[in-house]
């Protein structure tokens, strides 16, 4: 997670913090949360857990946000991977390490990434 809150912030402002139900989104969630400095509620989602429902469901929690959103999804492997590839219609994204994060804009790609060290 180390550099992960230095990277977002220094690109982008969080509006929305979605996170899927496991202890460990969580933590992670509280960690990015504090960070970058976002005060607002961290939602869970139940469907971003990785044995709950399709990446399609995942994404629902993105459904009725104003376009001009800036959302993190806390969610775990391999349904990060599908969901970023659903976003951004790129099937070569690459597989993600823990504690990876990247920026999707929806139908124009993958637009940065962080991995940690």
């Amino acid at each position: 997670m180390e550099g992960v809150g230095a990277a977002v912030s220094e690109k982008t402002t969080l509006t929305h913090l979605f996170m899927s139900p496991y202890v460990r989104a969580v933590q992670t969630a509280e960690i990015l949360a504090r960070e970058v400095g976002y005060d607002q509620a961290l939602l869970v989602h139940p469907h971003l857990a990785s044995e709950f429902g399709t990446t399609a469901q995942a994404l629902a929690c993105l459904d009725g946000l104003p376009e001009s959103s800036v959302v993190a999804l806390v969610t775990h492997m391999p349904k990060v991977r599908s969901m970023a590839v659903s976003l951004s219609g790129d099937d070569g994204v690459a597989e993600f390490r823990t504690g990876s994060v990247c920026a999707v804009v929806p139908g124009a790609g993958v637009q940065w990434r962080h991995d940690p060290s």
